[in-house]
């Protein structure tokens, strides 16, 4: 693709969004063209149709990283662009930005947990960390960000079959979080969830507890794209939904 047609096409889809209100349609276009333009090999003034689109997509940190290396800063102009760029990106990093559905419906399969993925902490008996990343609300989430808690008397190794019957079900619970996020906020809120919802939810954290009556609870911090400056909470019961509420 010649310069101009990156630069013409990019106009095109900033057009397409803004006019019906960043369109799935749209945001997929604009995403092609994020992709095309990463694996090319790109002039200084494809550089800068590239920090338009980590901009107008939501990728504030990517778009100042780039700009440093490709604004000419004997220009006024374009002091005070990478300025508001580095401020953007000091703000926001690339913490909310606006996602491509196309990937985030891609299934990720279930992990499944071994006795010999399962640490004893050193300083809490009861606190139990994992070795591998598992998926929840179909995300990957990091081992480092999951807690395990055991208060029954047992071993971890006791409860591996359950743990892991739990994860599966909540790798996907799609219907369950939907239906219950649209009876929990009928009142008072406009938006609805659905799969675009389910979707695009981030999850930051997980912590699994085995009570002293041998049952199992969860705790997922998480967040969705109608209160991005707020954590959804998400407490269950086995495989009952309890609770969601907004923290922050």
């Amino acid at each position: 693709m010649m310069e101009k047609d990156y630069q013409s096409t990019y106009i095109e889809c900033a057009d397409e969004c803004r006019k019906t209100g960043n369109s799935k349609d749209g945001i997929a276009k604009m995403y092609d063209l994020l992709y095309r333009l990463q694996q090319a090999d790109r002039t200084k003034d494809q550089d800068l149709i590239l920090v338009n689109v980590y901009t107008f997509l939501g990728y504030h940190q990517s778009a100042y990283d780039l700009a440093k290396l490709c604004l000419e800063l004997v220009d006024r102009k374009n002091i005070a662009k990478l300025y508001t760029l580095e401020s953007k990106a000091k703000s926001h990093q690339n913490n909310f930005i606006i996602k491509d559905l196309r990937k985030l419906r891609q299934r990720n399969t279930p992990i499944t947990l071994h006795p010999v993925d399962f640490v004893v902490s050193a300083i809490d008996e009861n606190h139990i960390s994992i070795k591998k990343d598992i998926v929840v609300f179909n995300k990957i989430v990091e081992a480092e960000r999951v807690k395990v808690f055991i208060y029954a008397i047992c071993k971890p190794e006791d409860y591996i079959d359950r743990i892991n019957d739990y994860l599966f079900w909540m790798a996907d619970c799609q219907k369950e979080l939907i239906l219950f996020y649209n009876q929990e906020f009928a009142e008072g809120r406009p938006q609805k969830a659905d799969t675009d919802w389910y979707d695009t939810l981030e999850v930051f954290g997980l912590k699994i507890i085995i009570g002293d009556n041998g049952r199992l609870y969860a705790e997922v911090a998480s967040g969705d794209e109608y209160m991005t400056d707020h954590i959804l909470d998400v407490e269950m019961q086995e495989r009952e939904i309890l609770a969601m509420q907004y923290d922050g």
